[in-house]
């Protein structure tokens, strides 16, 4: 499968995706990616300053201070990131079931700033088990856990 490389809003993300996948950007921020007949992958980026110089601990207890991450799995990445990955369900106000998985990734942008990035792969419930799916699960998180970040603020954020 040929990839294309994505710098999200100047480089404050960059990972690849399938060069078929189409981008849209938000004017107000966020972005959805999708293929023809698949899931979209929507990412957010916030941007936070710290009273303090921060340090590779500080993307894990991001992820540890969020509420929704309580009793979930924080991972601590290689590349100093830090990740934490959940999956659910839910049902459109026109009636359709949709299976959404997260992946929420923690990291640094010296000296005094950490990013969120959250990334959500949304389909139809009926689709979610089928292969084709599960292959674009398993290339996005393997993706995503290689997501590199910019070391300083990029401008706009």
């Amino acid at each position: 499968m040929e990839m294309q490389r994505v710098n999200y809003r100047g480089g404050q993300a960059a990972f690849k995706l399938p060069k078929s996948w189409v981008a849209e950007y938000e004017e107000t921020g966020g972005a959805a990616f999708h293929e023809p007949g698949g899931g979209i992958l929507r990412l957010n980026i916030l941007t936070f300053e710290s009273p303090h110089p921060v340090t590779r601990h500080d993307a894990v207890n991001l992820l540890a201070s969020s509420g929704r991450n309580e009793g979930r799995e924080i991972l601590g990445l290689r590349n100093g990131n830090a990740l934490v990955r959940y999956r659910e369900e839910f049902i459109e106000d026109e009636g359709e079931e949709l299976v959404l998985n997260f992946w929420e990734v923690a990291s640094t942008a010296e000296p005094t700033y950490l990013r969120l990035a959250v990334f959500s792969y949304a389909m139809p419930k009926a689709m979610a088990l089928g292969p084709h799916v599960l292959k674009a699960v398993q290339m996005l998180e393997e993706e995503i856990l290689n997501c590199e970040f910019a070391p300083e603020l990029v401008a706009g954020e």
